[in-house]
C-alpha cells in the first residue's frame, strides 16, 4: 500500500463528512478558509443560517473574511457560469479531492450512479447532506448582485436575484444563465452572492448564503448595456395563482432569522426559488426597470447602502401648522 493512497484514505475518513451541509466553493468567496484560516480541508461555510441576529447571518458573519488574494469570479453577460456546490471545500477544485465523490464531488457518471444506488454517499434514504429525499423535492437556489466594489456597502436591499437553478442543490457542478443586459461593475468588481433553502420536509428550517467578489465580462465586440438594474422588492408565494407572482427584480428571501427577515411564511413551510415564488428558470431577464415598490428595509443595517436609503413616510405637517411653529420659535 503506497503512502500516497494511505493518505488520501485517511484524509476522507476524517473529513467532517456527517454534519456538513453545503455552500458555494470558488476562491471568490468570502470566508473560504473559514474564521479558523483552514483552506483546504474546510466546511464552516456551509453552516446553515437560522435564528441569527443581522450581524451574525449577513453575509455568513465573513464581511472581515475577504478572498485571501482579491479574487473575482468572471460571469460573462448572455452566457453562463458554472460553479461547484460541496459540503467540504476539499471535494472541489479549491480543496485536495477535486474529483472526490459526493456531497461535494465526483465526476458526472460517479455522482449519477451514487443517485441510482439509493443515493449512496450523501444519503442514508432521507434528507441527506442536500436536505431532499430525491430528485423531485429540490427546491432550486440562486445568484445574486450588488452593484458596488465594497462589501460594507451592501444593504440586504440592495442584492438583486439575477440568475435561478431550478436543479439545486443536485449537482457539484451547477449552472447558471447570466442576463445578457447585465450592466459593467464599478472598478471591475461587484459583490455577489449564492442563497439556497431547501424544502421544510428535508430538515429544519434553514437559509444558505455564500457571498462572493464577480465581475460582469463582455466578448470581444459584444455590446455593453448601460442599463442599470431595478431596486428589488420581496418575492410572494403565489402558487396558487401565478398572476400575483412577482415581476421585475426581486430581493433574495431572508427568512428565519431574529433580524431582518423579508418573508413571513411560518416554520416547516419554506420558501423555495423556483416558480411557487415567482422566480423562473434561468437568467432574469426582467431585471432591469423598477416595476414594484417596497417599503421594506432592513433597520439593522448601518451600511451605506447602493440604492438610496428608504424610509417610512411621515405624515405630513399642514402649512398653517408648520408657519405657526416658526412664528413662536422665532418669537
Amino acid at each position: 500500500m503506497s503512502l500516497t493512497f494511505l493518505f488520501t484514505v485517511v484524509s476522507f475518513v476524517f473529513l467532517p463528512f456527517a454534519g456538513a451541509h453545503i455552500a458555494l466553493w470558488d476562491k471568490s468567496m468570502f470566508g473560504l478558509c473559514g474564521k479558523n484560516r483552514q483552506c483546504v480541508n474546510q466546511a464552516d461555510p456551509t453552516n446553515p443560517l437560522v435564528g441569527l441576529t443581522f450581524d451574525q447571518w449577513w453575509w455568513h458573519g465573513y464581511l472581515n473574511y475577504p478572498p485571501v488574494n482579491n479574487d473575482i469570479m468572471a460571469l460573462p453577460a448572455g452566457k453562463s457560469v458554472t460553479v461547484q456546490l460541496a459540503g467540504n471545500s476539499a471535494w472541489t477544485k479549491v480543496g485536495q479531492h477535486p474529483e472526490a465523490f459526493w456531497p461535494g464531488g465526483a465526476k458526472q457518471g460517479q455522482m449519477n450512479e451514487a443517485i441510482e444506488n439509493n443515493h449512496a454517499y450523501w444519503s442514508d434514504g432521507g434528507a441527506g447532506n442536500l436536505h431532499t429525499s430525491g430528485h423531485s423535492d429540490i427546491a432550486g437556489c440562486v445568484l445574486s448582485i450588488a452593484y458596488t466594489d465594497n462589501a460594507k456597502t451592501v444593504r440586504p436591499e440592495d442584492m438583486v436575484v439575477f440568475s435561478v437553478q431550478h436543479e439545486c442543490v443536485w449537482h457539484r457542478d451547477t449552472v447558471f444563465d447570466v442576463p445578457a443586459d447585465m450592466p459593467p461593475c464599478p472598478n471591475g468588481k461587484c459583490m455577489c452572492s449564492w442563497w439556497w433553502i431547501h424544502n421544510s420536509n428535508g430538515g429544519l428550517d434553514q437559509i444558505y448564503q455564500t457571498p462572493f467578489q464577480c465581475n460582469i465580462t463582455y466578448a470581444q465586440g459584444q455590446k455593453v448595456s448601460t442599463t442599470a438594474v431595478g431596486r428589488p422588492v420581496p418575492a410572494t408565494n403565489c402558487a396558487n395563482d401565478p398572476s400575483k407572482c412577482i415581476k421585475g427584480p426581486k430581493l433574495p428571501m431572508y427568512w428565519k432569522q431574529k433580524e431582518c427577515n423579508n418573508m413571513p411564511e411560518p416554520g416547516h413551510f419554506a420558501p423555495t426559488y423556483n416558480t411557487n415564488y415567482g422566480f423562473a428558470q434561468g437568467a432574469q431577464n426582467d431585471i432591469f426597470q423598477t416595476v414594484n415598490k417596497s417599503n421594506w428595509t432592513c433597520p439593522q443595517s448601518k451600511a451605506a447602502g447602493v440604492f438610496p436609503v428608504q424610509h417610512k413616510r411621515e405624515t405630513a405637517v399642514p402649512l398653517r401648522h408648520r408657519q405657526a411653529k416658526r412664528r413662536s420659535i422665532s418669537g
